[in-house]
């Protein structure tokens, strides 16, 4: 058992595992084996790393999430709530994992920044409980309840047209890569049922953009005439 002047409340590091830079542990936050932190990483509540696992930049973990196997966090990427990475999982950018999150490859965790009017990171990763969980800032949820958020922004809001392409594209890519590299955890029934349903809504928006050009140029036509 190790302690050192970075280290708050009842958090322990076993084994070889080592911090450098300015990361710290606070809570029960736990590291054992071979785990590092690196940077300005950071750990909090009952979180725990362990295996090869390894913190770069500004990473967080908080609540239950662990870290194992070769898995790594860099940049701003963040852990909550029951989140696990394992194999040789990886985060970046400003990637988020919540509740449920389960990832064993790079390519379970699929990101887009830079969106809406905030400039904010969507994040889709795989979910033990709900197939596949979005999240956005303050949203964390099923591909249903984000729809619902989402018939709540104005209808002169670019972004409400903009992001089912957004989402079906990122769920379409965690989908078609949990058939390359498997989780048994996860329900692909329930990812096939969640990437069915924003396919529909992307259909649904494509359809009424036809019928709107469709009306535009049979109106230009008429004035024409």
């Amino acid at each position: 058992m190790k302690k050192n002047d970075r280290m708050y409340g009842n958090s322990i590091m076993y084994g070889n595992s080592k911090m450098y830079g300015n990361s710290k542990m606070y809570d029960d936050s736990t590291m054992n084996d071979d785990s590092i932190m690196y940077g300005n990483s950071k750990m909090y509540d009952n979180s725990q790393m362990y295996g090869n696992s390894k913190m770069y930049g500004n990473s967080e973990m908080h609540g239950n999430s662990k870290m194992y196997g070769n898995s790594e966090m860099y940049d701003n990427s963040i852990m909550y709530g029951n989140s696990k990475m394992y194999g040789n999982s990886q985060m970046y950018g400003n990637s988020e994992m919540h509740s449920n999150g389960i990832a064993s490859s790079p390519s379970h965790i699929v990101c887009a920044d830079m969106v809406g009017n905030d400039c904010a990171c969507v994040t889709v990763h795989p979910d033990k409980k709900i197939g596949l969980r979005i999240n956005r800032c303050c949203f964390s949820g099923t591909v249903y309840e984000f729809f619902e958020k989402l018939n709540e922004k104005p209808e002169n809001d670019t972004w409400r047209d903009e992001y089912p392409f957004l989402i079906y594209s990122l769920c379409r890519i965690v989908k078609r890569r949990l058939i390359d590299v498997p989780i048994k955890l996860v329900d692909m029934k329930l990812v096939n049922e969640a990437v069915a349903f924003v396919e529909l809504k992307t259909k649904e928006l494509l359809n009424i953009w036809h019928l709107y050009f469709l009306c535009y140029n049979i109106s230009i036509g008429v004035i024409n005439r």
